[in-house]
């Protein structure tokens, strides 16, 4: 009876280690089916676990939120001094090109509103995901966020006709945009992630990337580079822009 006790007690201790690492669905319904038998065990010897059950979620990699013309890829919640983000990517899969406006709530651990902001891009191509960054001068506990998808009526998008690569060194990222168009693109905004080892941002840079005429002209490529002051693990890059022409 005590490796009973020991292994449901392993197994209790495992369940909650697996919400901070990724494991499959079948790994933890194994878990989930081996720790049941061994607490059943317990109750037909007419004997009281040492530990009680505790039903808890599986760490996934599922999307933050998903709706029938859009899906939120990924969350970033990070700090500079004084200011506090709470950033998205946003996938566009509404099966056509939109204009996606986004409002982002902050709240303090009471629920209540402490910071709104406002932000909208115009040509988001259908399949194709598009930085946004949310900043509040409070800290807050939570957020809450609503999307609209409406339709793109005066630009046409650029993002599956740009060649996007980013190279990095020791304390920075080069980031490369090539028009592969015969039109010029604006606009070319572009954002850049610092992450560590877990995914967490260290440091964001963005900006513009532009010739002196303030566009891409075509065939050409526009070079910008973004330095971090910490070591980092991994870079991500984004871009989005438009033709005006």
């Amino acid at each position: 009876m005590k490796k009973i006790f020991a292994i449901l007690l392993v197994v209790a201790v495992i369940l909650p280690l697996s919400q901070a690492f990724a494991i499959t669905q079948n790994e933890y319904d194994e878990v989930l089916r081996q720790r049941d038998a061994l607490y059943q065990q317990v109750i037909d010897a007419g004997l009281k676990p040492i530990v009680e059950i505790e039903k808890l979620p599986v760490a996934t990699e599922s999307p933050v939120k998903v709706s029938t013309e859009y899906v939120v890829t990924k969350e970033y919640r990070w700090n500079t001094s004084g200011y506090f983000f709470n950033d998205l990517v946003i996938k566009n899969t509404s099966g056509r090109n939109c204009l996606i406006e986004v409002t982002m709530y902050f709240k303090d651990k009471n629920g209540n509103v402490i910071g709104v902001k406002n932000d909208d891009k115009y040509a988001c191509e259908d399949g194709y995901e598009t930085y946004w960054s949310f900043g509040n001068n409070e800290e807050f506990e939570s957020v809450e966020f609503d999307i609209t998808m409406n339709d793109n009526r005066f630009y046409d998008c650029i993002q599956s006709k740009l060649d996007l690569k980013v190279l990095t060194t020791k304390d920075k990222a080069i980031l490369s945009v090539k028009n592969t168009t015969e039109r010029p693109m604006s606009v070319v905004n572009y954002f850049v992630l610092f992450l560590d080892e877990n995914g967490k941002v260290i440091e964001r840079g963005g900006g513009y990337l532009a010739d002196s005429d303030y566009e891409i002209k075509p065939g050409k490529t526009q070079s910008q580079e973004q330095r971090c002051r910490e070591p980092f693990a991994e870079v991500v890059a984004y871009a989005h822009g438009r033709f005006d022409d």
